[in-house]
């Protein structure tokens, strides 16, 4: 038996949602690396059927750019800020 997430969480990768010290569900930008709630995310996009979020309109503008180069990126850490 896996991990459930609720259903806000679907399409987003089940390794890049973690819960905070709180027990907040939080996600990685993969743009830059941070740690946000995506309750209250910059931006949002979709890409290959996942949902990214992002702490800043200028994150979401580099990954909806060149969002091959941040999927690529995800499994490690960002670049950016």
């Amino acid at each position: 038996m896996g991990l459930r997430f609720p259903k806000v969480y679907e399409n987003i990768k089940s390794t890049s949602v973690f819960h905070n010290e709180r027990g907040e569900s939080m996600v990685k930008d993969v743009v830059c690396g941070m740690e946000i709630d995506p309750k209250t995310a910059a931006g949002k996009s979709e890409y290959k059927g996942q949902t990214y979020y992002f702490c800043s309109p200028g994150c979401k503008r580099s990954f909806d750019k060149e969002p091959e180069k941040y999927t690529e990126q995800a499994q490690g850490h960002g670049n950016h800020h």
